[in-house]
């Protein structure tokens, strides 16, 4: 156990009453009937259901996830206060059949809804915030995050998401979506398009906004918000100084043209600067035509000099699949190695640590060695597992 995880759980939950206490504490002083004085114990209630129920999520109930729980309410409850040790909590049964909490919206979030649909205020977007950081701060606790407690953040998010929409209620991030890309034309294709220099980070959340708001794609967008969740919660461990497994960031996308992998991509690569997984957060697009000379020795020269200009950000090859067309005295075949030099074995873990990061559109990821990864069908992003 990790002496510097025992109280990761206690900011989060701290700033949580901090916060949501004084709004309701200012709603209810305008409500004769209503007791303003037990308000703060109802937001640490609050709190803490959210807490147990992400704990529960996985069923392990883990000593750090237990040891945090106790630090982080034994001095606001007595009924955790009376568990003196991780034995005890257990058996108190504080932690069982939590995560039902998960699957509705709160008595708690559905007031603070209500107050900003009177008063055009925004306390349920920052509940929401406040939660998700619980979540996220809990998944953190243990060494391996569940694939099960990142769709459960998801669930959850996408849950609150919806009720603030059904209320009529704006969504912060979306005022400063951008545009669609435009189509590249056919001569952009033959070169290397570099995107302008990573602007001023503007928060995760105003990207998977931008995200959510494409149409379809209901799968890539979960995805890409799985992938999400899972880089903000290796950033806690790794700003408490906790080991954190090393995962591939290369990507494939499949799908017909038209179908939004190069818009996605894109917020991909804002989100990997976002949550500073590289350095610069540019997108460097290129293609078969990039990357592939007419003459011997020319093909390696072209390779690295667009991987180069990806270091820091995030390199997109379109049409990736012609890479592994032609026979072995096509130059297509010697691009594909030397991309394999450049950008995977030692260099790609550099690449996950501000350094480059390969997406890969097609079925290229036939031609690498290892077990073959088997993608679906349909128009959707996956994960190269290795």
């Amino acid at each position: 156990m990790s002496p510097t995880s025992d109280d990761a759980l206690k900011e989060p939950v701290d700033q949580f009453v901090d916060e949501l206490a004084p709004v309701l504490e200012q709603a209810a002083s305008r409500v004769a009937t209503v007791n303003a004085a037990t308000l703060q114990r109802d937001v640490v209630l609050e709190a803490f259901n959210l807490a147990t129920a992400f704990i529960d999520v996985d069923g392990l109930h883990t000593d750090d996830e237990l040891l945090n729980l106790l630090l982080a309410f034994g001095p606001r409850l007595e009924t955790v206060a009376q568990c003196r040790t991780l034995g005890d909590l257990r058996r108190s049964g504080l932690v069982e059949d939590k995560k039902r909490f998960l699957e509705s919206p709160s008595t708690l979030f559905e007031i603070l809804v209500g107050i900003d649909a009177r008063e055009m205020s925004a306390h349920a977007w920052r509940c929401y915030e406040l939660a998700v950081r619980i979540a996220h701060t809990v998944a953190s606790l243990d060494d391996h995050v569940a694939h099960s407690e990142l769709q459960a953040v998801d669930s959850y998010r996408t849950m609150l998401m919806r009720t603030i929409e059904l209320a009529g209620l704006p969504r912060p991030g979306l005022e400063g979506a951008h545009a669609p890309a435009a189509p590249r034309s056919a001569a952009a294709t033959s070169t290397v398009t570099a995107a302008k220099p990573a602007r001023p980070r503007r928060g995760v959340e105003p990207v998977l906004a931008e995200l959510d708001a494409l149409i379809g794609l209901a799968t890539v967008k979960a995805e890409v918000r799985l992938v999400a969740n899972l880089l903000q919660i290796q950033r806690l461990r790794r700003k408490r100084n906790l080991p954190v497994a090393e995962s591939s960031r290369h990507l494939v996308f499949t799908g017909n043209p038209g179908t939004g992998k190069t818009t996605v991509a894109r917020l991909l690569a804002e989100l990997y600067w976002e949550l500073e997984v590289v350095a610069r957060g540019q997108l460097v697009e290129t293609d078969r035509a990039g990357l592939v000379a007419g003459y011997v020795g020319q093909t390696a020269i072209k390779v690295t000099e667009v991987f180069t200009s990806a270091l820091g950000g995030v390199l997109l090859i379109d049409e990736a699949y012609a890479l592994a067309q032609g026979g072995e005295s096509d130059f297509a075949q010697e691009s594909h190695r030397h991309a394999g030099e450049v950008g995977g074995g030692p260099p790609r873990r550099r690449g996950c640590d501000r350094r480059g990061v390969p997406a890969r559109d097609g079925d290229v990821h036939r031609l690498q060695p290892g077990p073959t990864v088997a993608l679906p069908q349909d128009d959707s992003l996956s994960r190269l597992l290795r």
